[in-house]
């Protein structure tokens, strides 16, 4: 099946099959050229100036006069990408009692958030403060028991479940991830919520690999630094029988990469870490 014909064009156009990756690169320029140019803010023990998820943006300045910055990297965002930053549904956020207190030129655009409003990020809703509304996890979670609830209706294989807790679940996760990490109890809830399902009552296996069982599943969190955090599907197998390990290695490889397609980490000859990343 072929599109309608389309012409390359300047700057980010709807409908055009190449905007998407225009968009990205500009967007990388804009977060590097903000980056270079703003000061880092305190935030909770990390030094903080942008975070960005798709495309929602956040950026810290340590003071009024650093909007100056901001808007002139906009402008060049605009100017670039074709785009335009709709600043009306843009939220300013003051940290400080003079910054509620003072309005700039360059303030002025933008609608700013009183000491009580409510606000919402990536639709999650946030205190006063900026602290994530303490019921995201367990809306995370319930949004997960749903999700695998309906998937248990679909009969799919080891490769398919691998690929729906990749997409769908581990997305679902980092999406919450990125306002908090979840705690010890919330992640072992999350953990056996997603062994469970990926086991299920069938075998992982053909019958004839007999030899090798699924030991645990789990997910690895690393989330208390955003800029190094990362979540990941991890496999332990073991061998029920040492001896025909070597002999039928590559063909368990072979079963493995067909199903999952991930990087291996060998430990042992009889136990072997697989993570999806």
């Amino acid at each position: 099946m072929l599109s309608e014909p389309f012409r390359i064009g300047r700057g980010v156009c709807q409908g055009d099959p190449i905007s998407p990756l225009l968009y990205v690169t500009t967007f990388e320029l804009f977060l590097r050229s903000l980056n270079k140019n703003l000061r880092c803010i305190p935030s909770q023990g990390l030094s903080f100036k942008t975070a960005a998820y798709a495309d929602d943006l956040t950026i810290g300045t340590a003071s009024l006069t650093d909007w100056s910055t901001v808007n002139s990297q906009i402008r060049k965002f605009e100017a670039l990408s074709n785009t335009k930053i709709i600043k009306a549904n843009s939220i300013l956020v003051p940290l400080t009692a003079n910054a509620r207190r003072t309005e700039t030129e360059d303030t002025k655009s933008f609608k700013v958030l009183n000491e009580n409003d409510p606000i919402k990020v990536l639709g999650y809703q946030l205190d006063s403060k900026g602290y994530p509304y303490r019921n995201a996890w367990p809306n995370t979670i319930n949004k997960l028991k749903k999700m695998i609830k309906n998937m248990k209706e679909c009969n799919l294989s080891f490769r398919g479940k691998i690929l729906v807790a990749k997409t769908m679940f581990i997305s679902k996760i980092w999406h919450t991830a990125y306002l908090t990490p979840p705690n010890s109890k919330q992640t072992t809830e999350i953990n056996n919520m997603i062994t469970q399902w990926i086991k299920g009552k069938s075998k992982i296996f053909p019958s004839e690999n007999y030899w090798a069982k699924v030991e645990r599943i789990r997910i690895k969190t690393s989330l208390s630094d955003t800029r190094n955090s990362s979540i990941k599907l991890v496999l332990n197998v073991t061998s029920n029988k040492t001896k025909a390990w070597p002999e039928k290695w590559k063909l368990y490889l072979k079963v493995w990469r067909r199903a999952e397609g991930s990087r291996i980490f060998s430990r042992k000859i009889n136990k072997t870490e697989f993570c999806a990343r």
